[in-house]
Parts: structure tokens; sequence; C-alpha cells
């Protein structure tokens, strides 16, 4: 049907200067004319004396073939996610990964699956929503590898920013992510995209433990005879006002600490800071919170020595339980005047250890 304006002559050049072209069908970018090109004609008449004075010649307007517009976001950027971490939001970063203007003119429906290129990485954990489900019988799960989505271009766009990936225990490898995208108008099904590579996921390292590299991780001991003393640190020992309570201490021995390898590397620098020798880094959890355990070779020290530490086993602890004691409850014992092994000054022996974790569920592994 024509489109009919009537109005003086500056109501009529503003209504021109303003006037918008709507596509009435999906994906319209050309005509049925040879070339492909369509126009706008228009009769313009005198409404006072009725004279023509356009007569559909010469055109409104020329219009080249339409511009085609992107249907999906092609290219997903800094897709990542970090080893051991369960949950992650790895594509809430994005926006607008259906991008076809139909879904802003018409009554589409998308139809939308996410997939990992292998089942070996690790898997989805998605967003479930009945609101994005068309009828009962549409499962918005295929499997722990791939999430369907089906809903309006809005839902879908909001829904994937929601989807969380767990990857498996230990695993960093990179994984490229499938996107395959269909709409529906008027029941007719277009498919803008199927099976299409639009990231690889780069999974980023996390150490299982660390070691210090605070003076090369050489950490002190001294023999039985010495092993208590004090913390030179503590001011108030060595404070020229301390009170009558500290003296006392030093008499009962209350002030007395164990000379461990921090201790000692304390004192020797007057400062608090100390780096454990070992650090637990690891977070992977599989039914909830994992334990973990240290376990020592007395090394060189039982074999050069016939020394050892003062434990060999942590046994398990929660991660948080476990660095506390590594930092200040691991000490050499049975070097003494009395074993006549006391070794040379500035002497070095090595220990070596594994570190293990225990899942919630009872799974250990090294």
């Amino acid at each position: 049907d024509p489109l009919i304006l009537e109005g003086s002559k500056a109501e009529i050049n503003k209504a021109f200067a303003t006037m918008k072209m709507t596509p009435t069908e999906p994906d319209f970018t050309t005509s049925s004319y040879t070339n492909g090109r369509f126009w706008a004609e228009f009769e313009l008449k005198r409404l006072r004396d009725n004279s023509v004075i356009v007569n559909y010649d010469p055109r409104l307007a020329n219009f080249n073939a339409g511009t085609d517009t992107s249907e999906y976001l092609e290219t997903w950027t800094n897709v990542e996610y970090t080893e051991d971490i369960r949950g992650q939001y790895i594509f809430s970063h994005l926006d607008n990964f259906i991008q076809d203007n139909a879904g802003d003119l018409f009554d589409a429906t998308y139809d939308v699956t996410i997939a990992l290129d292998n089942e070996t990485t690790g898997k989805f954990v998605p967003y479930v929503d009945e609101g994005y489900l068309l009828d009962d019988d549409i499962n918005i799960f295929v499997n722990d590898y791939a999430v369907r989505l089906v809903g309006t271009k809005v839902e879908i766009n909001e829904a994937i920013k929601q989807i969380q990936f767990t990857p498996y225990a230990d695993v960093n490898t990179n994984v490229d992510i499938r996107y395959t995208q269909k709409r529906t108008v008027n029941n007719a099904v277009v498919t803008h995209a199927d099976n299409v590579v639009v990231t690889t996921m780069i999974g980023n390292d996390v150490p299982d433990y660390i070691v210090a590299t605070q003076f090369n991780n050489i950490q002190l001991f001294v023999q039985d005879e010495f092993l208590t003393g004090v913390d030179l640190t503590n001011s108030q020992l060595f404070d020229s006002k301390r009170n009558a309570q500290v003296d006392q201490d030093i008499l009962d021995g209350d002030a007395f600490v164990t000379l461990t390898p921090a201790q000692l590397r304390k004192n020797l620098t007057r400062s608090k800071v100390f780096s454990a020798p070992i650090e637990v880094k690891d977070s992977f959890e599989d039914g909830g919170p994992s334990l973990y355990k240290v376990v020592f070779d007395n090394g060189t020290i039982s074999a050069s020595l016939g020394a050892s530490l003062n434990m060999t086993d942590t046994g398990w602890m929660t991660k948080s339980e476990l660095n506390e004691l590594l930092k200040d409850g691991i000490y050499v014992t049975g070097v003494s005047i009395a074993n006549n092994n006391v070794p040379d000054h500035n002497a070095t022996f090595e220990v070596s250890f594994e570190v293990k974790r225990k899942t919630a569920n009872g799974t250990i592994a090294i």
C-alpha cells in the first residue's frame, strides 16, 4: 500500500527528511529487478488547485542492493580459563553473540549450541532457566561438553554469558569452542553457523606448589643444644622500657622459642618477613575442598649426618593449615655434640619431598 502524506510544504519536506525504510522480510538485501536494485517513487500534488507537480518521475530515491550484516559474533576474544578452578564464567566479558538484526524486527527464535572440541579438557556447567525452553521436550543440555539454548536473541545473548566451565584436575590445555546458530521466523529455519570454531580457549597453568626463591631457598638449622632461643625481632625483649612481666618471662623460659629455619632467618635479618620453603598453590576441588600433605625424604641430612627433620609426614590438612605449618613448623633435629655429628659451618644438605592431594571423594594424587 502506498504511503500518503498530506500537509504544508514544510511538513512534507520534514517528513521526507526523516523517512526510514524497514525491511518487511528477514535477510532482505535485493529486489527482483535484474540488477538487484530497487527504488522509491512518488506523486506530488498541490491540493489547492489539484495540480500534479511530480507524476512518479523523477524517482524519489534509488537504492543499490542492501548491505549484508553479521548474523553472529565470528571471533570470540580473550576466552581463557585457569587450571583447577571450578565454575569459571569464560564468556562473561563478551556481548552480542547473536548479531542478526532480524531478531530485532521479527518474531524470531534462535537455537544455539556451544560445544567443546574435545572431551578431555573439562566440562560446561550451563545456566539453566526454563524460560529459555520452547517446550518441555527441548533439553537445554546436550551433554557435559555442549550447551544448547533456545529462545530470543536477547535471552540467548544473556544466557551465554552465564555459562560456566570447570576444567578437569590438573588440566590446562587449550581447546577450540565450536558454535552453531539457527533462526526460525514464520516456520522458516535458516542456519547462520554450523559447528564453526569461534575461538580457542586458552588454559592457564597454576603450579601445584612453589619453592622459595628468597636466599635461594637455603634453610638454616642449629644443633640440638641451641634449638631453644629467643626471637630477636621481639621488641619487647630488648626494649629498655620493658616491663617486669617480660623480665619474668625470660627468667621462667616463657620468652623462648624454637629456632626453626624461619626464626633463624628472621633473627639474622631482624625482619619478620620470611618465605616458606614450600607453598602449596593447588586449588582443585571435587565434591568439596581438597586436603594436602607433604612427605619428606631426609636425603643427605640422614645419609651424611644421621639426622632428620622433626617430621617426615605432615598428615592431611587443608591448604591453609599446611602452608602455615610449612612456614614455621619444620626443622632439623638430631644434630648434636653428643651424637658427634655437628657439621662444618655453611655445610649444605638436601631434602626431597612429595606434595599429595586428597579430594573430598577420596582420590589421591601426587
